[in-house]
């Protein structure tokens, strides 16, 4: 019968608890009952065949809990994870804000240039440092005020988005012969995919189709060989590719075809573009200013201050909303579902809750209640309501479920704080130990 002493013990994975285990096996072996196995000699091998060991157990432990997304740790493989799910996370997000822009007519009522083009740069400051925010789409200048004789004397844009970043461009001539699986990598890294715009011209002796713009699969059940639709995915180094169909479930790419790209890449931190314009006012300077533009000395106004900067989708959130958004299936069912695609879509909000109108007091059957708290300032217009309602809970809201928004309730704490202190153990005065207090 075999001898259990001569069996190396696996109860231990711990470095020191490798050692002992490795001492013990060879102490029991008849060759090496002599040996003295703190020697510096075979000391050194022992350290050796224990750090081995030890290396191989903790490599095998990580690459274990990178096969499953409660337990990756690496980015790759948590985004990897995700989009088994169906999910693809969050990129950069430029701060955005609505101004308007008034510009003088020339002597004759008319206007150097009618239209106010594509990524017009607005310039502000804050904290020191310098963004320039630009305009995501084209907008047209009308008619503001008019003298005694009927002549335009001034023209605007009312309201107009600008977005925090510069334009980027990414341009690839699709080439299936000799490189069959070719890829459609943006380049960047800080890029905000709620501006990107993807085009496909014919060739580049055709022109045909560089006007139209392709769109993001919202639905892939509702995709037919000629959709002119487009997916995006996170890959490695926190860049996103772009890819088509295969003329089964989307219209698919031709040889020859000119895939182009158009986005906007956020500064390395946007968040602190967040807050920009929120104390101006009718009577003081902007904090936006129009450059690079045919007008002499266009008057931009602040209607809302910028908002919304955001950095990309950090691996805890991914890991919590991936299936979540899994579960929602792009529908509003439950309140969870409700939670997520107010979450994902609604950038502005600093918190949300939801419930249903069973759990109402009093109980309204046949309707959902949401109750968002913005990032600025302490209850949502009207405007933004509606906007929330038409543009995210239309599209998800199942039939014979009402959502309504419902301003915040909110509780001011105010508190009357005693402080006892040891004069024994401190050298502060109690009016400084008074400020300490305060201030945390």
């Amino acid at each position: 019968m075999a001898d259990v002493n001569n069996k190396i013990a696996v109860d231990g994975l711990e470095f020191y608890e490798i050692k002992t285990n490795l001492k013990r096996f060879l102490s029991s072996q008849d060759k090496f009952k002599d040996y003295n196995f703190e020697g510096s000699g075979l000391s050194i091998l022992l350290d050796l065949l224990a750090y081995n060991t030890h290396y191989i157990n903790y490599y095998s432990n990580m690459v274990a809990n990178e096969m499953f997304l409660d337990t990756a740790t690496v980015r790759d493989s948590v985004v990897s994870h995700s989009k088994l799910l169906g999910y693809t996370p969050t990129s950069n997000k430029g701060a955005r804000a609505q101004v308007s822009v008034t510009v003088d007519a020339d002597g004759d009522g008319g206007i150097a240039n009618e239209f106010l083009p594509r990524y017009s740069t607005f310039l502000a400051s804050a904290g020191g440092k310098s963004f320039a925010f630009r305009t995501i789409d084209t907008y047209k200048f009308e008619p503001k005020s008019y003298d005694e004789n009927g002549i335009v004397q001034k023209y605007w844009i009312p309201e107009l988005t600008i977005v925090e970043g510069r334009p980027g461009v990414s341009t690839f001539i699709v080439d299936r012969t000799n490189s069959p699986s070719q890829r459609f990598v943006i380049p960047e890294t800080n890029i905000d995919l709620s501006t990107l715009k993807v085009r496909v011209q014919t060739s580049v002796t055709n022109i045909s189709g560089y006007d139209e713009y392709w769109t993001l699969v919202s639905d892939p059940l509702q995709l037919n060989a000629a959709s002119k639709v487009y997916f995006i995915q996170e890959t490695e180094n926190t860049k996103y590719e772009v890819y088509f169909g295969d003329d089964i479930v989307g219209k698919g790419l031709q040889n020859g075809n000119i895939v182009v790209l158009e986005y906007l890449v956020t500064s390395a931190d946007p968040i602190e573009a967040n807050g920009i314009g929120a104390t101006d006012t009718e009577s003081l300077q902007s904090s936006f200013s129009l450059e690079g533009s045919d007008f002499a000395d266009p008057d931009v106004v602040t209607i809302d201050p910028a908002l919304g900067g955001s950095e990309r989708e950090g691996i805890e959130s991914i890991k919590y909303y991936a299936p979540r958004g899994f579960q929602a299936q792009d529908r509003a069912v439950t309140v969870e579902d409700y939670s997520f695609m107010l979450a994902r879509d609604y950038p502005f909000a600093e918190s949300i809750y939801v419930w249903g109108g069973e759990d109402n007091t009093p109980p309204v059957y046949g309707k959902v209640f949401v109750s968002i708290k913005p990032s600025r300032g302490t209850s949502l217009t009207n405007q933004e309501k509606e906007a929330i309602k038409i543009g995210i809970l239309k599209k998800l809201n199942i039939v014979g479920v009402t959502p309504e928004i419902v301003d915040p309730d909110y509780t001011y704490l105010k508190f009357e704080t005693t402080v006892k202190m040891n004069p024994a153990k401190t050298t502060k005065t109690p009016n400084e130990v008074k400020q300490v207090v305060r201030i945390r």
